[in-house]
């Protein structure tokens, strides 16, 4: 698992190179889209699954960056909250220009799954029926949980009322 991790991070530094990115700054840029383009830190560091004063640092040198902003929250000034700023989304935009993310799934499906053969529309199904199981365990473990349009950390309370069907 270790090292199919670093070739995949690998393989990311590689594909995200043109645009200007790193991986972890995909990461968080993707996060607050799907966050429709801001969220809670604290929320934050839970769904990408490091500490506190990792994604500090991070959102530190991305906010010097311009690719985003953090401000104090007006209900808890405890927290802050992550903004995707212009700059920000234009990133993210370039990077889906300039990054086929469809064609670069498909091209790591089929080097994954040539050894066994499968036909090109065998390998999608294949790599779908890993991606589901893979998704409910993280669900079921507290990891995320399905909201809107994409997933959110999942707090320890609902992890109690898991629900049988996904």
């Amino acid at each position: 698992m270790k090292r199919a991790y670093h070739a995949c991070l690998a393989f990311s530094r590689r594909t995200l190179a043109p645009a200007g990115l790193t991986p972890a700054r995909f990461d968080i840029l993707a996060l607050l889209e799907i966050a429709d383009g801001s969220m809670d830190q604290g929320l934050m560091t839970r769904a990408l699954g490091l500490t506190r004063s990792v994604v500090s640092r991070m959102l530190q040198r991305m906010g010097e960056l311009g690719l985003v902003e953090r401000t104090i929250d007006p209900k808890d000034r405890r927290k802050r909250i992550v903004h995707l700023s212009d700059d920000g989304w234009r990133a993210l935009l370039d990077t889906y220009e300039k990054v086929d993310t469809l064609e670069v799934s498909e091209r790591v499906a089929e080097r994954v799954f040539a050894p066994w053969g499968h036909a090109h529309t065998d390998v999608w199904k294949a790599v779908r029926r890993f991606e589901q199981p893979l998704t409910r365990m993280r669900y079921l473990f507290g990891d995320m949980m399905p909201a809107g349009n994409g997933l959110v950390p999942m707090s320890p309370p609902e992890l109690r009322d898991v629900p049988d069907a996904w």
